[in-house]
């Protein structure tokens, strides 16, 4: 599929679901919603010769993790645990794969050495607003802790990993992190403190800019690995 096609899907189906906000269709937004990632996978699978089961994977991880509103009541325990725990997979994965793209042993012996005091911080950090969220989130309040260090520790491994071996790859990474740690934010502003109307509009902003580069990365990442994989075996 040539890459204006791709474009042209891809921003039809976004400004769907963009109005779908706008007007309060809540069916129709929870229906594109979930199907945004078929449709990048879609699209991914158009560009790749073979799957690489790793992506395989995230698009299965993150198709749970939005498709648990179809089949649990919003704000539910089963529906906050689901998503969390998908979220939490997802953002280990990937920071897993941008911990291997630094090639650097010097920067990895540093990240390993310096393991304890990141997490010390972090936990710090993320316990600390437990002053302010703590009574909302009650009982989920551990998994929201989990979920917010795998978050900002993938953020960080990835700003890393970039700036340790400069590629598309990393960029995509990054843009990823930090589309869902602003939405995160906003989402947990919305949640737990004060309804700001407009959120919703950033937040389905963010999720289309995320998604998008979900499949720009899963492609390059296939690409290269296929690359990798035919430079070896010959």
């Amino acid at each position: 599929m040539k890459q204006n096609q791709t474009l042209l899907i891809y921003g039809v189906f976004s400004l769907f679901y963009i109005l779908s906000i706008f007007f309060k269709i809540t069916f129709a937004t929870e229906t594109l919603n979930v199907l945004f990632i078929p449709l990048a996978f879609c699209l991914y699978i158009q560009e790749v010769r073979k799957i690489n089961n790793v992506m395989l994977v995230i698009f299965l991880i993150l198709f749970v993790n939005n498709a648990e509103v179809l089949f649990f009541q919003p704000n539910s325990f089963w529906s906050i645990f689901i998503y969390l725990i998908t979220k939490c997979i997802f953002y280990l994965v990937l920071t897993v794969i941008a911990f291997k793209r630094i090639t650097d042993f010097s920067i990895r012996r540093m990240l390993f050495s310096a393991v304890p005091i990141i997490l010390l911080w972090l936990i710090y950090f993320n316990y600390s607003i437990k002053d302010l969220f703590g009574k909302e989130m009650s009982d989920m309040y551990i998994y929201y802790l989990v979920y917010s260090i795998l978050l900002s520790s993938f953020l960080l491994i990835s700003l890393i990993s970039y700036f340790s071996k400069e590629t598309l790859n990393g960029i995509h990474l990054i843009v990823i992190a930090t589309c869902f740690m602003i939405s995160g934010i906003l989402r947990a502003i919305q949640v737990f403190l004060v309804n700001v109307s407009y959120f919703d509009m950033v937040v389905a902003f963010l999720y289309i800019v995320c998604y998008f580069f979900i499949f720009k990365f899963a492609t390059t990442y296939t690409q290269l690995h296929t690359q990798n994989q035919a430079i070896l075996s010959k």
